[in-house]
């Protein structure tokens, strides 16, 4: 076990890390190097694998919000050179996010800020996750579609938290909707969902 002065130091050195993979991340370059590093890979499975009472910590808090952000902003801003080393294909990413997605959001009034950076990060796996043989993911479906009605409607934080989380909810319904498009007649029972859950009523809501 860490001393508390242990503990301390790999925190920081895990921020600068983490603050340092931001930076990358931000350009296209830097996207694309992360997005065929295996060791960013595993560094990210390790934060998204923080237990719920770790959120707690302020400053492994800190981190996973940056780990959230990295993620997204690779997904957002990288190429794929070598299909063999990218690492957007591995399970462990959408299987982590989703898992933590759908923890964080039965206690969101706690940590709505980590809501909406877990959804955003989950809209974004859409893309590179699409099939021409199956179209969208159905996991991400499944697990992403049904809570997004609860996630409009929830008013847990700061305005600006829910100013995020409904932003990420509209741009996740957007995606969905664009991706369907692709292949609409293997795509009928996204547009049923939406249909169903009645998100469209959510987002004119919203948009009034």
């Amino acid at each position: 076990e860490k001393s508390p002065d242990e503990e301390c130091n790999l925190i920081i050195g895990e921020n600068e890390i983490w603050t340092k993979y931001e930076n990358m991340a931000r350009q296209e370059k830097g996207a694309t190097t992360l997005r065929h590093d295996q060791n960013f890979l595993e560094r990210a499975i390790y934060v998204m694998q923080m237990e719920m009472k770790d959120l707690h910590s302020e400053e492994k808090l800190v981190i996973l919000h940056i780990c959230l952000r990295v993620i997204a902003l690779v997904l957002q801003n990288s190429k794929l050179e070598d299909p063999e080393k990218d690492i957007l294909k591995s399970s462990s990413i959408p299987t982590l996010l989703l898992s933590m997605l759908k923890s964080v959001f039965k206690v969101g009034d706690e940590f709505p800020e980590t809501l909406a950076y877990l959804l955003r990060a989950c809209s974004l796996l859409l893309k590179p996750t699409f099939s021409s043989s199956i179209g969208i993911d159905p996991t991400i479906t499944k697990n992403l579609m049904t809570l997004i009605p609860s996630l409009l409607k929830s008013k847990s934080g700061s305005a600006k938290a829910n100013t995020l989380i409904n932003k990420y909810c509209l741009i996740t319904i957007g995606i969905f909707l664009f991706q369907a498009s692709i292949m609409p007649s293997k795509m009928i029972g996204i547009y049923k969902e939406i249909v169903d859950l009645k998100l469209l009523d959510e987002v004119c809501t919203i948009i009034s």
